[in-house]
């Protein structure tokens, strides 16, 4: 039974003859999102914010292996900009 009303509703909402998915967006979808933008968007940010240091770590420890693995000596980053 569940199989047979699955494919029924993705059915509908497929269907270019009716309206099936605009309905369900604007009835169910967009007031549900509406109402938790606010978490949603606090949500993103901190998943963005957790991906960006993740990202930089993991940018630093290749760097580095590189580094070791070159016999380059760690240099202040910083000495490239004084005059």
């Amino acid at each position: 039974m569940y199989t047979i009303t699955k494919t029924l509703v993705f059915l509908y909402l497929a269907s270019p003859n009716n309206s099936g998915t605009p309905y369900v967006y604007n009835t169910v979808l967009a007031p549900l999102f509406a109402e938790h933008e606010p978490a949603i968007d606090s949500f993103l940010a901190n998943i963005r914010g957790r991906a960006g240091d993740h990202a930089r770590g993991s940018i630093g420890w290749v760097w580095d292996t590189i580094r070791k693995a070159l016999g380059v000596r760690q240099s202040n980053p910083l000495a490239v900009f004084r005059c």
